[in-house]
């Protein structure tokens, strides 16, 4: 009788040790499907904002305005712009080239981003030098199905 407690006992503890490794391999697979999800948005925003600096680059401002939401707020150096007065700006806007690093991306909200990095640039603002060192971030919404840009920062280091 005792022989037949224990082989109970041995089998139930088998089974819930496998019910637990199923619910763990499940939440692996889960986990690793969310952290591609996430590195596939991360991509995607880190993209958008290279396009955004593009669209500046190639003189595209209706593109530029394309990306940004309409009580987007930019906060610059020189002072706050809204949507309209930054779009007319890249008209404005002599942008030689651009490069990022440390960029980074965070998800206050499951709608919501914050992108982070440092850009180097080389160009002029109505025929003022403006190239150097900045560090930028940009708060992305998600709206209408789109992300767009709701605020941007520089500042020059």
């Amino acid at each position: 009788m005792k022989n037949h407690l224990t082989i109970a006992v041995l089998i139930a503890l088998t089974l819930v040790s496998l019910c637990f490794g199923q619910t763990s391999t499940k939440q692996a697979a889960k986990s690793k499907s969310k952290a591609a999800q996430d590195s596939a948005l991360v991509e995607k925003l880190a993209g958008e904002e290279k396009a955004i600096w593009g669209s500046v680059k190639n003189k595209q401002a209706d593109e530029f305005g394309s990306f940004l939401a309409d009580d987007y707020t930019a906060v610059y150096n020189d002072g706050i712009r809204n949507k309209s007065e930054d779009v007319e700006s890249v008209r404005n806007v002599d942008l030689k080239d651009f490069s990022f690093t440390d960029v980074k991306v965070v998800f206050p909200q499951k709608n919501m981003a914050v992108v982070t990095y440092k850009a180097t640039v080389h160009g002029s603002f109505k025929g003022q030098d403006f190239s150097g060192v900045y560090f930028c971030s940009s708060v992305w919404v998600i709206r209408g199905g789109k992300w767009l840009g709701v605020l941007h920062t520089e500042a020059k280091s």
